[in-house]
């Protein structure tokens, strides 16, 4: 029986400027590790511009899904490529910066670790008290602690993410990593970091100040730690998003922050409403 050589796959969801998505592809094709096929999915107003080939797949909805709906829209295509169970399909962000080495060390870490389990480049650590993250690879877990992956740029088996049932895209953006990871934690799938990949990202140094990014980071917080975490931990944060809320309504500065909480405590997901 001849044995099954793994084929990769890479998604990317734009929105934006274009450069960033069109280096990224073109360092992605010059890649010294072929891909089968690169799947971008375009929520931009303008369509991107790039050239559609047998190895690259421009797909462009109706609407915006949000970038976890646009990796499981990417997924989606990928089955019409009849993926073998243990192909593997990496899933990033259109403004990471890559060396053309980046698969073929992808590709040599999942030979050498060929079980099950989802991978990325950096480890994140949730602090349950405080609802903050903060990204670290090399801080303790303990109580009070839940590590998760960096969804800038994760990479797993298509029978992995076949049943993850893909990213959690209800939050629409934002905090789906973390619900991935804690998810696929309940399922006993490994969350792994892979070293030496040699990318870059620069949200992980840089704070968000419009209110769109942060009325997805209020909201989408608020909403996992009240539904995604252990019971005693809900019932906490059941009772603080009410106070914040209370707290913003009369004190806050930012209404947007009331917007988020508002949203977060009547249960409400998807892109965010329009402004009231």
């Amino acid at each position: 029986m001849i044995p099954h050589i793994k084929k990769y796959f890479a998604i990317i969801v734009h929105y934006g400027d274009p450069d960033p998505t069109q280096r990224l592809v073109a360092d992605l094709l010059a890649s010294s590790h072929s891909l089968k096929r690169i799947v971008v999915v375009d929520h931009a107003l303008q369509p991107l511009t790039l050239s559609q080939t047998a190895r690259l797949q421009i797909i462009r909805p109706k609407q915006n899904s949000g970038y976890a709906g646009g990796i499981n829209l990417g997924l989606g295509a990928l089955l019409a490529a009849n993926p073998h169970a243990d192909d593997v399909v990496i899933m990033m962000n259109n403004d990471i910066k890559i060396t053309t080495e980046i698969i073929y060390r992808v590709a040599a870490w999942w030979e050498k670790h060929p079980q099950p389990a989802i991978a990325g480049n950096k480890r994140g650590v949730l602090h349950l008290l405080s609802g903050r993250t903060s990204l670290s690879s090399d801080q303790p877990l303990g109580r009070g602690k839940v590590g998760y992956l960096h969804g800038a740029f994760l990479t797993a088996p298509f029978q992995v993410m076949m049943n993850m049932q893909g990213l959690p895209d209800s939050y629409f953006m934002y905090w789906e990593d973390v619900a991935l990871s804690i998810r696929a934690a309940r399922k006993h799938i490994p969350l792994q970091t892979i070293p030496d990949l040699l990318l870059s990202h620069d949200d992980q140094a840089k704070p968000y100040y419009s209110d769109n990014h942060l009325y997805y980071l209020v909201r989408n917080g608020a909403l996992f730690l009240e539904q995604e975490t252990s019971p005693l931990w809900r019932m906490f944060w059941f009772v603080k998003n009410r106070l914040r809320l209370v707290y913003h309504t009369l004190k806050s500065s930012r209404p947007v922050i009331r917007s988020a909480l508002k949203d977060a405590v009547a249960r409400k997901t998807g892109p965010r409403p329009a402004i009231r």
